[in-house]
């Protein structure tokens, strides 16, 4: 089962203007391997919101690289550098 590219999801996107149905796409498209829920999944997503791209902002916040973070993780390896020890928890 492949993965759906982007270049892929633009076009699913295009052809579902015309009404094409999950059936109809894979059966069109037999060389790409796209599953079935895959397709599914993603027109249902064109249909609610109109396009098939990721929303800017949507996924897990990445928030490990914080500043705070980041002097944390700098002074453990001091700490471990300096004394040659390793703390675990």
């Amino acid at each position: 089962m492949g993965k759906i590219s982007l270049n892929d999801k633009i076009l699913i996107e295009s052809l579902r203007i015309e009404k094409k149905s999950s059936k109809r796409l894979l059966s069109e498209f037999p060389s790409k391997r796209w599953s079935r829920s895959g397709v599914n999944s993603l027109l249902r997503k064109i249909d609610a919101t109109g396009s098939s791209i990721r929303k800017v902002g949507s996924g897990q916040p990445k928030s490990a690289r914080t500043a705070a973070n980041i002097a944390k993780v700098y002074v453990f390896i001091v700490i471990i550098m300096v004394f040659g020890i390793y703390f675990r928890r």
